[in-house]
């Protein structure tokens, strides 16, 4: 479930796994009601994004079990009444997506969570209006990924199933930084200026870092 704002229009959009789709839902002053619907099966994660005034939808989903469906990232762009398919990579293994934008430029990571899986970064193009393959970071078991500045560093965030790795933002690549055993839910977030690293373990204590 994901909110977003267009304008001076609020939106909600939802998956609905039963029909094969996304629901883009308005809201009409009072509740939220049908507004378009998106054929896409077996949807992971769906998230908004905006790049200067254009808005966008990204969908990640997943290779069926019975290999009908092939695992494929697919962007939405608004043309100011619908969203619209603009663009689609194959990409097979792939949990979530998480768009970003460090400094004037703007980026597309995909969490592959697949065994000895590679996860992608896309760059947007500024000449094509597209994104375009710029950094690949072998992972395993990839699921989850977040984007933080730590001492003003921009630091990309890997979770995978049993192990959390940052990736600093350094000579305009992304280089591995460190990593963090992970034995349940791995949370970030900021007080103030400080960034915060906590580790939900339904085994043993919690454990929480800071910056």
């Amino acid at each position: 479930v994901k909110f977003f704002d267009i304008h001076d229009s609020r939106y909600l959009v939802i998956s609905n796994s039963k029909e094969a789709s996304l629901i883009v839902l308005k809201w009409n002053g009072s509740q939220f009601e049908d507004y378009q619907i998106l054929s896409i099966p077996n949807v992971y994660d769906v998230k908004y994004f905006k790049i200067n005034s254009r808005h966008y939808l990204v969908a990640v989903n997943y290779t069926s079990s019975d290999k009908k469906t092939e695992g494929r990232t697919l962007i939405y762009e608004w043309d100011g009444f619908r969203f619209k398919e603009f663009d689609e990579f194959e990409t097979g293994g792939v949990r979530s997506a998480y768009p970003f934008k460090i400094g004037n430029k703007y980026f597309l990571a995909l969490a592959n969570q697949s065994k000895a899986g590679k996860s992608p970064v896309y760059k947007w193009n500024s000449r094509t209006m597209k994104f375009s393959p710029f950094q690949v970071i072998n992972t395993n078991n990839a699921v989850q990924l977040t984007l933080f500045e730590i001492d003003g560093i921009p630091t990309l965030c890997l979770m995978s199933r049993n192990r959390l790795k940052m990736y600093e933002w350094k000579f305009r690549r992304f280089r591995f930084a460190r990593r963090f055993p992970r034995e349940g839910e791995a949370r970030m977030f900021h007080i103030g200026s400080t960034v915060y690293l906590i580790m939900n373990s339904p085994h043993k204590t919690s454990l929480i870092y800071m910056w």
